[in-house]
């Protein structure tokens, strides 16, 4: 293995020599945007965006030189634990929404897969109390999310075929109005496949702060993700370049900042997917990353209760068409008309990229 990394130039932490001088920059551009991030992170960020492998003691090395209060920060946190149990892979999804943007008319929603720790879906809109808006990510994640299935022939080499279609044997959240449509959505489509199960709720409602898995996400978020590009935010506000009562301003900050923040929140949810847990005597599932247990529960010794509803497409497009409809105006970024005004304003432009630097000479840019 060796001699075919050497042949083809594919080097590991060791083989690339990565010293404190050599990645500082790169680390400089994350903490623009990531400020809190500590070793573990910055490593699996490094890998991830920069295809850099750097071992943990370089990047320790690193903070210790040139982001010490950094340090002292992250060392001086206390941390409570709680018990959470969970069965077996796709025994539970569980989701929760983000209001700590609300000032600037940005709101958050994430669904988990409870035993691996996957993030199904992390979604930034102008809302997230509409309950139609909620259900269509839980129908697309129905539609996205499979695992490999391990189907053994007459000799027994077994083969792993990939399941399309899969949803939970139960979904959870706290108590609210906005997400009766997963609950209902949930529901119908276990009785349509499953007649056994009466007039059974399939969804649990849990009280306040009960819903751990999507807490911890959000702490997580908050601590690591948010603090860069929530400081970004705020600077346009200070400089009143932006006044959220107005209307067509806030369609114009809409248009510029939700898409890109989306992709910055899929880069987070991928990072965390493929990124291994830190090694911890009291989990009982494996360490390895949640997108490989996710997709292969049997390789990683885990259990698994997926409902596989490959063929059941009908049932999911009148689930959809019932608690999601397609049509309706709460999935319009913006409004239609002003949306075309706004494709042509940002033509003019010449299609700027929109990142943490020109962000609001975009925003200007088209509001001028």
């Amino acid at each position: 293995l060796k001699r075919f990394r050497k042949k083809y130039g594919i080097w590991k932490a060791r083989g690339q020599h990565h010293t404190v001088e050599s990645i500082h920059p790169m680390v400089n551009a994350i903490k623009a945007r990531f400020p809190n991030q500590g070793v573990r992170d910055l490593r699996h960020t490094l890998r991830l965006e920069y295809r850099a492998l750097v071992s943990e003691d370089v990047i320790s090395r690193h903070n210790h030189e040139h982001d010490r209060e950094g340090v002292r920060n992250r060392l001086a946190r206390v941390f409570v634990r709680h018990l959470y149990d969970s069965a077996a892979v796709n025994e539970c999804w569980a989701f929760d929404q983000h209001d700590k943007w609300r000032r600037f008319g940005l709101y958050l929603h994430v669904g988990l897969e409870a035993y691996s720790g996957r993030v199904l879906w992390l979604k930034i809109w102008w809302t997230n109390r509409n309950p139609r808006l909620v259900c269509s990510y839980f129908l697309d994640a129905i539609e996205k999310c499979g695992c490999e299935c391990c189907v053994r022939d007459a000799v027994g080499c077994c083969s792993f075929i990939f399941c399309d279609v899969v949803m939970p044997l139960i979904t959870q959240s706290d108590r609210g109005s906005e997400n009766h449509g997963i609950a209902n959505a949930q529901t119908d489509l276990r009785h349509a496949l499953d007649r056994d199960l009466g007039d059974t709720l399939q969804h649990k409602w849990r009280s306040k702060n009960r819903n751990i898995k999507p807490e911890i996400f959000w702490s997580r978020v908050r601590r690591g993700w948010a603090p860069g590009f929530e400081e970004v935010l705020q600077r346009g506000f200070d400089a009143e370049i932006y006044d959220e009562t107005v209307p067509w301003q806030r369609m114009v900050f809409f248009y510029v900042f939700i898409p890109w923040l989306q992709l910055e929140l899929d880069q987070f949810a991928t990072r965390v997917n493929l990124s291994r847990k830190r090694a911890d005597k009291r989990i009982g599932r494996s360490r390895a990353a949640p997108e490989y247990i996710f997709r292969r529960p049997q390789k990683y010794g885990s259990p698994e209760m997926k409902v596989d509803v490959t063929g059941a497409e009908a049932a999911i497009a009148g689930a959809r068409q019932a608690y999601a409809p397609p049509s309706h105006s709460v999935f319009d970024l913006v409004e239609p008309e002003f949306r075309e005004i706004l494709d042509d304003a940002y033509a003019d432009l010449g299609q700027p990229v929109v990142n943490i630097e020109t962000c609001w000479n975009v925003y200007c840019g088209l509001k001028a």
